[in-house]
C-alpha cells in the first residue's frame, strides 16, 4: 500500500473521514513571487521615462521626481514587506537613518514594529528627503507626512494606482501590492523562525504567520507530488 510522509493512503472507507479538525484556517494565496524576482522589481525600476508616441505625459522633471519617490516606496514593499496603508501613515520622524531603522506604527490590522533598512535604502532615502520630497511639495504646504504628491493631493491611492502599473511594466505577473508582500513573508519563512517572521511582518497574532507557513508546506508537497510521484 502506497505511503507519503508515514500517512497511509488508498483506504476506501477511511472511519475518520468524516472528522473535521479545527486548527489553521486556510486561505488562497497569490502566484508567489521567488525572492529574484522580488529584487528585480526593484533593481528594474528606473527613474527614466519612456515616452510612448500619442501619449501624454507630465513634465519630464516632475515625472523624475515622482519615479524617485515611488523608487523608494518599492523598495519599502519588497524589503521590509510593508502594506500600503503602512507606507502612506510614514511620517518623516519614523526614519531613523542613522540607525538604519525605520518606525512603523500600528495599524488596525498589524503591529508596531522598528524595521532594518538595507543599506542602500539608506542613501536612497536621504536623496529622497533632502532634494526629491522638498521639489515635489506644494509651496506653503507644511506637513511632516513622509511621502507627498506634486499637487498636494492626499489620496495615496493615485501614487499606488501608477506603481502597480509600472511594476506590472517590469512582471507581468503582477496582480496587486499585497502579492508582494505574501511573497516577502513566505521569503522571511524560509530564512527565520516563526515568532521573527510574526515581527517582521507585523503579525498581531501568530496564528497569521502559520497560516503562511502553512502554504509554504502545501508548497514544497505539491512539489513532491510533481516531482517524485509515488
Amino acid at each position: 500500500m502506497p505511503c507519503l510522509l508515514g500517512i497511509v493512503v488508498g483506504i476506501k472507507d477511511n472511519p475518520a473521514s468524516s472528522i473535521k479538525i479545527q486548527g489553521i484556517k486556510r486561505r488562497s494565496y497569490y502566484d508567489i513571487l521567488s525572492p529574484a524576482s522580488l529584487e528585480e522589481l526593484y533593481q528594474n525600476y528606473t527613474t527614466n521615462i519612456t515616452h510612448e508616441p500619442g501619449k501624454m505625459v507630465p513634465p519630464r522633471e516632475l515625472n523624475i521626481l515622482s519615479r524617485r519617490r515611488n523608487r523608494v516606496i518599492v523598495g519599502l514593499l519588497v524589503y521590509q514587506g510593508l502594506r500600503v496603508e503602512e507606507v502612506a501613515a510614514l511620517k518623516v520622524p519614523d526614519l531613523q537613518l542613522r540607525e538604519g531603522k525605520i518606525m512603523i506604527h500600528a495599524k488596525r490590522r498589524t503591529a508596531a514594529r522598528n524595521m532594518t533598512l538595507e543599506s542602500f535604502q539608506v542613501y536612497e532615502i536621504m536623496d529622497y528627503l533632502y532634494e526629491v520630497r522638498k521639489q515635489l511639495l506644494p509651496e506653503g504646504i507644511v506637513t511632516d507626512q513622509l511621502f507627498v504628491q506634486r499637487d498636494g493631493g492626499r489620496n495615496f491611492y493615485g501614487v499606488t494606482h501608477m506603481l502597480l502599473k509600472q511594476l506590472r511594466q517590469i512582471n507581468g505577473r503582477i496582480k496587486n501590492l499585497d502579492q508582494i508582500r505574501t511573497s516577502v513573508i513566505i521569503r522571511w519563512l524560509k530564512e527565520h523562525d516563526l515568532r521573527k517572521v510574526q515581527y517582521l511582518a507585523g503579525h498581531k497574532y501568530v496564528s497569521s504567520t502559520e497560516a503562511y507557513k502553512q502554504n509554504v508546506l502545501d508548497g514544497l508537497q505539491e512539489a513532491v507530488t510533481r516531482y517524485h510521484p509515488l
